[in-house]
């Protein structure tokens, strides 16, 4: 590949992960193995990340020369924190499961099994993550995503308003009133 060539590929893997990570829906990804360079950065830009305990992450780029391209540097830094960060990317250590999650890289860590079921576990828990959030209404976990990202105290006012009218909000207090499961339909 072309330095130009290199260069367009760079560009749009960032425009894709950037979209992925700016999408209005909660993303989860899965890690049953090794997530190097690219595959790092992909799950970085998803809002949880579940790993195997046998999963293995780096980004190795310093070590052929280049830097991690497609938002590594400053999403992993804004997830782990700049010190823990620049000890990944300037040494290049492939970090495994356990200490991925001690670092807060992974939200949930799944016990490596035997061979292909490892992978078929952290894909089943990732899973049971998502019908928890669906267990949510939809327009309050939209939400509280953008209060989260927003990350100010405005941002937080404003989304708990936009939820206080709707009709989901009324149906889930009429619900713990009668001590039933609320039924959402995200209006």
């Amino acid at each position: 590949m072309s330095i130009d060539e290199t260069k367009e590929f760079v560009s749009h893997l960032n425009a894709v992960f950037q979209s992925l990570s700016c999408l209005h829906v909660p993303t989860i990804s899965a890690v049953g193995g090794a997530a190097v360079g690219g595959g790092l950065e992909l799950a970085l830009a998803t809002d949880v990340r579940v790993f195997s305990s046998s999963a293995n992450v780096s980004l190795p780029e310093t070590r052929i020369g280049i830097i991690p391209g497609a938002g590594g540097t400053y999403r992993l830094r804004e997830i782990i924190g700049e010190p823990r960060a620049l000890e990944m990317i300037l040494t290049g250590r492939r970090v495994w499961g356990p200490l991925a999650y001690s670092y807060g890289l992974c939200q949930r860590l799944v016990k490596a099994l035997p061979g292909h079921e490892s992978r078929v576990a952290v894909l089943a828990e990732s899973i049971k993550r998502a019908r928890e959030i669906c267990e949510g209404a939809p327009l309050a976990v939209g939400a509280a995503m953008r209060a989260v990202k927003g990350s100010t105290l405005r941002v937080e006012e404003r989304e708990y308003h936009s939820v206080l009218l709707t009709k989901d909000r009324n149906r889930a207090l009429a619900a713990y009133v009668h001590k039933v499961a609320p039924e959402f339909k995200g209006d």
